[in-house]
């Protein structure tokens, strides 16, 4: 069953696209909203152009978006006000994950690129 999304989860959105993370809820819902209509709507405008299908990209970028992330996308508008409905599944923390892994592999990056700079000087 879906579950509704928590400030935990607001938060973990925002920084997995490295954005700031405001100090209110409502703001942070707003920020983290936006965010995810718009890496949406841009993503099915550039499918649209390579696919005819408009619901083939919406699928394709729904499960990009969305769905990677552990989250359920409900009923959206890119025309006029963005909307967007999401919800999780429940007990499901791929998010979380994601982020985590996200995080060690930009570690280890910087970790390799320091060492090929220092390599290179001597």
């Amino acid at each position: 069953m879906p579950e509704s999304l928590t400030t935990t989860d607001y938060k973990d959105i925002l920084r997995f696209y490295n954005e700031k993370i405001p100090k209110g809820k409502k703001q942070m819902e707003r920020k983290s909203k936006k965010t995810l209509i718009s890496k949406l709507c841009r993503c099915i405008k550039k499918i649209k152009k390579n696919v005819t299908d408009e619901p083939r990209a919406i699928g394709v970028c729904s499960r990009s978006v969305f769905n990677t992330k552990g989250l359920i996308r409900g009923s959206f508008k890119c025309i006029g006000n963005k909307t967007l409905n999401l919800k999780k599944r429940a007990n499901n923390n791929m998010l979380s994950r994601k982020l985590e892994r996200k995080i060690s592999r930009n570690k280890t990056n910087k970790i390799n690129k320091k060492k090929s700079k220092t390599l290179k000087n001597k």
